[in-house]
């Protein structure tokens, strides 16, 4: 089974600096608060946050303790009596987020008239203006004192590095907040002072383009004041930043990879999935019919599963029969030695090898039991509808009289959403008749909430209402991408798969396609999306291509671009 948080030790780059960096904000943050303030503390943490702190705690919440903490829980609206006697200190980390800020307050006017205590907050990563604003309003401003936890790029795997910025694209395009532009840029930079001026530079879309520029800016702002990251040899190659509008179409279509299917099915959050407890059984708890406890159960999934690691990219197909081979091979190293005439020797090597046989035997029984759960999902009619009607709407067919017997049935709401969204993306919108007759559909079947749900999915481009007679030049455009890209491929190998069209059974995401081209084009033997201009002006948002090197004395900040307009 895999521990709390990924090693790391297989990073191709040292991604504990960021953990440890964290680490040391965090501590350095609750150390200083306890020694000025005389006092034990009672940390209240955003619900966002709890994911990549723990990423951050590699030993626990328990060691919070050694750094003054005598209470610690989440911002929820269950306010509690408040902290301990001998607790006089109440500190929140949270997200600059609306619901955050306003749980805050409440939690403050709450306690304060019931029990004396200082109130101390640290946004993570960045303070916001938008934030203080509330906290005026609320009346609670002079009640506390404010600061800043620059915890921006945690790792999560081996080679991952998140913001887990959950309502980045909601606050980019519903609210209109760009904050989140401002964190990426920052956080990019940061690594750049990690690892070395990143020496390519690609992006595509009009978001992306602000967070190229709000680095320029912020590294102008440091070479001013001598701080450069020119002395660093490069350790990375090649950034590449993608809007999210460039490609709305992949995250609405359903994977086939095991780690992708436990994610779509059951949830993983932060590396972490919460399951029945009768899932994690072995074999003898069954046996045994032990009764299974009450709730459901944390499972850690990560690359210090070796399991996990090998199979969590294998398609369905290929998952069942690797499974059972590993079944067989650890049943045969049983057979095998109980059946030999061992030496004493032999039989002592083989007790020390019996821990790590269990641990094996455990991590594939926890695997073989998800396995079943993701077949009995996969193998269900329904399962195999959504994927032939998914599949259609990819190929530029249109499945309105389908979604409207979905909305009949009364389909889980997110299921029917996504497929509309679908159906939108592929065909450059939906006809007015049709929209119309949806979308009074969805409102009689779900509810009149359904009519700001809607208005939210046309402001951020996920559904469109075609009001033109005509289809305007945008319903063809993923159907001209899809062709020049090669996005649909019939006669992938799933079981040895050469492309990444395997992850969906047929359908290349856009996004991997256009990494993929810029790392390298193999067709015509060079590299960038300057090989396929004609393509890219197909979506939305501009591009470009440059390398940056550290400045000169003759020329300081010189970039050599290669550049065209979308």
């Amino acid at each position: 089974m895999a521990s709390r948080v990924s090693s790391l030790e297989n990073s191709a780059i040292n991604l504990s600096v960021f953990r440890e960096d964290a680490r040391r904000e965090l501590f350095g943050i609750l150390d200083s608060l306890r020694d000025k303030e005389r006092s034990n503390l009672s940390l209240v943490l955003d619900p966002e946050l709890s994911g990549l702190v723990a990423q951050v705690l590699v030993e626990g919440a328990g060691v919070l303790k050694d750094h003054g903490i005598v209470q610690f829980k989440e911002l929820t609206v269950d306010i509690g009596p408040g902290p301990p006697s001998g607790c006089d200190v109440m500190v929140f980390i949270v997200r600059p987020s609306v619901a955050a800020v306003h749980q805050v307050a409440t939690t403050i006017k709450a306690l304060a008239g019931k029990v004396k205590l200082r109130f101390h907050l640290y946004y993570a990563p960045k303070r916001t203006l938008a934030c203080d604003e509330m906290l005026k309003k609320a009346g609670v401003m002079g009640s506390l004192v404010i600061g800043e936890f620059p915890m921006d790029l945690v790792p999560v795997e081996e080679d991952i590095l998140s913001l887990e910025l959950s309502d980045g694209f909601n606050d980019l395009f519903v609210h209109n907040d760009r904050s989140s532009l401002h964190t990426v840029a920052g956080s990019v930079n940061k690594l750049q002072s990690l690892f070395g001026l990143i020496p390519n530079v690609k992006y595509k879309g009009s978001m992306s383009q602000v967070v190229v520029e709000s680095m320029a800016l912020f590294q102008k702002k440091r070479q001013a004041e001598g701080h450069g990251v020119g002395s660093v040899e490069p350790e990375i190659d090649t950034l590449i930043l993608l809007d999210r509008t460039v490609d709305l179409v992949s995250p609405l279509v359903t994977p086939f990879t095991y780690e992708g299917l436990l994610d779509e099915i059951i949830g993983i959050t932060n590396g972490v999935v919460k399951v029945d407890a009768e899932l994690v059984e072995d074999d003898s708890d069954k046996a045994k019919k032990q009764p299974a406890a009450a709730g459901l159960v944390p499972v850690n999934l990560n690359s210090t599963d070796a399991l996990y690691a090998e199979v969590r990219d294998y398609h369905t197909e290929r998952l069942g029969a690797h499974l059972q081979n590993k079944a067989r091979e650890i049943r045969e190293r049983y057979e095998e030695f109980r059946k030999k005439n061992a030496s004493i020797s032999e039989i002592r090597d083989f007790v020390k090898r019996i821990p790590g046989l269990k641990q094996s035997y455990a991590a594939l029984q926890l695997h073989i039991n998800f396995a079943e759960l993701i077949k009995r999902t996969t193998d269900s009619k329904a399962f195999t509808d959504l994927w032939h009607h998914e599949r259609s709407m990819l190929e530029g067919q249109s499945l309105l009289e389908e979604l409207e017997e979905l909305i009949g049935c009364q389909e889980p709401l997110l299921k029917v959403l996504r497929l509309l969204c679908l159906q939108s993306l592929t065909t450059g919108g939906i006809k007015a008749k049709s929209f119309d007759l949806l979308r009074r559909e969805l409102i009689q079947t779900y509810g009149f909430e359904m009519l700001l749900i809607l208005g939210n999915l046309e402001k951020v481009g996920l559904l469109r209402r075609q009001d033109s007679l005509f289809p305007v030049a945008t319903s063809s455009a993923f159907l001209t991408v899809r062709k020049s890209l090669r996005l649909i491929n019939d006669n992938v190998n799933v079981l040895n798969p050469k492309d990444i069209a395997y992850v969906t059974k047929g359908y290349a995401p856009l996004s991997v396609r256009l990494v993929e081209i810029a790392a390298t084009n193999k067709m015509t033997h060079t590299t960038g999306w300057k090989t396929i201009q004609d393509t890219m002006k197909q979506l939305p948002g501009p591009s470009e291509e440059f390398s940056q090197a550290p400045p000169v004395a003759e020329a300081p900040g010189t970039t050599r671009h290669a550049k065209w307009d979308m």
